[in-house]
């Protein structure tokens, strides 16, 4: 979580906006403060649990014979809990899968894909269910705090790398 931090301008102005979680604000004083939201903390589902983790991720995608494209979101995370959570809570569409990649400073470390095209629609995943494939990387140290899993409307195909 970022700090509240200001700095001095020369405008005696006064605005604000709020792009995606981040509020800015200048007032009549001359400074500027900027405050990051925290990342929402949804309850984790038992499916979170970390043993259903697969660990040291660098890809998230889904195994498809068509090579369609999938849709996927940047989100806030704190942890691989919060971002699990937030897959099986925050897409009414149907998330199929998350991974957690908070490398190099990254504020949105929360990859979710979701409204893919699968197979066997049902009234909690209407786009269908679909083969969640995770690449790894256990040398590279990088990827020590990364992980992922399948989402209600996937299934883990595999892993790939090692």
């Amino acid at each position: 979580m970022t700090t509240p931090s200001s700095i001095t301008t020369s405008s005696p102005t006064s605005t604000s906006f709020s792009p995606s979680g981040v509020s800015i604000s200048l007032i009549p004083q001359n400074s500027l403060t900027v405050t990051a939201n925290r990342p929402p903390q949804v309850p984790a589902p038992r499916d979170c649990d970390p043993k259903n983790r697969v660990g040291h991720v660098n890809f998230l995608g889904i195994s498809d014979p068509d090579s369609k494209s999938w849709d996927f979101q940047l989100l806030p995370a704190s942890d691989p809990t919060n971002c699990c959570a937030q897959c099986y809570k925050a897409f009414p569409r149907g998330c199929q899968g998350w991974a957690f990649l908070p490398w190099d400073g990254t504020r949105t470390p929360c990859n979710v894909v979701f409204n893919f095209p699968g197979s066997d629609p049902d009234k909690t995943c209407p786009k269908g269910h679909a083969f969640v494939v995770l690449g790894t990387s256990a040398s590279d140290p990088k990827f020590k705090d990364s992980f992922g899993g399948a989402g209600p409307c996937g299934t883990t195909a595999g892993t790939t790398g090692g």
